[in-house]
This record gives C-alpha cells, structure tokens and sequence, in this order.
C-alpha cells in the first residue's frame, strides 16, 4: 500500500512479497525494490495499453498472475543492474539468465505472463 495525501492505494505487488518469492533476506535491496514497484507497475499498464479494472469503491483489481509478472520484471531489473557481462545470475533462491538486451527479457516476461497467466 501506498499513502498519498491520505489515500491508501493498493500496488500491484509488496516489498515483503518480492522479498519473499526471490528468496531474499538481507535489507540491502529494499530502497530499489520500493522504487521498483510502481515503475514496473507503469511499464505493464503502457504494455496492456488500458487501465487495470477497478471495483465499487475504486480499488484496483489486478488480473491473476499480474502480481507474479511483477516480480518477475522486478527481478530482472535488479540482476541486470549488476549482470555487466555475465550469462547467468543467482540471487539468493531466485536465478536468471541473461539475454543480451534487458527490453526483450522485460517484453518476453510480460508476453508469457500474458499467455498463461490472464486476459487484459
């Protein structure tokens, strides 16, 4: 959740959920995964091209498996800030293999997420 202005918005995923499916148990990422999340959030609602539905008091309802899309694209984006190189990355539980262009990865994850995962 987030607090703007005393409004309390949902997010489409949580620093202790992130945290949780990649493994992670150290502080040291929290401020980029943090700044992570409503920007991933953004790039998938410029992919869909529409605004996530919303239900009789406003709050957003994300379609299945958006939450885990997000992780996802989160993931990659904290491997690929320090993969300089390399094919291959594990962080902590969560591993990943690089491709040689971070916007095809992204494009790849929203694309199976999509198939598999929920209709926009």
């Amino acid at each position: 959740r987030t607090i703007l202005e005393g409004v309390v918005l949902m997010a489409i995923t949580n620093l202790e959920n992130v945290k949780t499916y990649l493994g992670l148990t150290s502080t040291a990422q929290d401020n980029k995964i943090n700044l992570l999340i409503p920007m991933i959030e953004q790039e998938i609602l410029n992919y869909r091209n529409k605004d996530f539905e919303t239900d009789d008091l406003g709050e957003i309802i994300y379609p299945t498996g958006a939450e885990l899309v997000a992780i996802k694209m989160i993931a990659l984006e904290l491997n690929y800030s320090t993969s300089s190189g390399k094919k291959s990355e594990k962080l902590d539980d969560y591993s990943i293999t690089f491709t040689e262009n971070k916007q095809e990865e992204k494009q790849k994850i929203l694309a199976i997420g999509i198939e598999r995962s929920f209709k926009w």
